[in-house]
């Protein structure tokens, strides 16, 4: 993912100013990387994802929400977002929709949390967190 313009090779020409990447092949190295990741990490923890009450994800897409919800084999509603309410929001977006969720009640107590960050170039970033 780049994004070609400014700097001195493009400094003035805004047809260079644009995002640009091959998304469908990052999602793919993302899918297969996050599963080592994830195995490491619940290893690490003692934790199964099914003790995992919600997850809050980097909204990039809706879809990711369902690939997320497969690679877990957990029901799609344990994987909150705002996506429709509010697109991609960047890294707002985690903490947005854990605000959201404790203000509606759903996130008490002793509940087991799931953050997962990601970004371009590829990184991964994971947190567990009892509430």
């Amino acid at each position: 993912c780049t994004v070609p313009g400014g700097g001195s090779l493009h400094p003035h020409e805004s047809s260079f100013n644009y995002f640009e990447g091959r998304m469908s092949e990052l999602r793919q190295v993302f899918i297969a990387e996050l599963g080592d990741i994830l195995k490491a990490v619940f290893e690490e923890a003692q934790w199964k994802p099914s003790d995992i009450k919600y997850f809050f994800i980097h909204q990039v897409s809706l879809d990711t929400f369902d690939t997320l919800a497969r690679i877990f084999n957990l029901p799609r509603e344990r994987f909150l977002h705002s996506f429709t309410k509010y697109g991609n929001i960047a890294a707002a977006s985690i903490p947005v929709n854990l605000h959201e969720a404790v203000a509606a009640g759903k996130v008490q107590k002793g509940d087991k949390l799931m953050f997962i960050g990601f970004g371009a170039g590829i990184s991964i970033g994971l947190q567990l967190m009892v509430w």
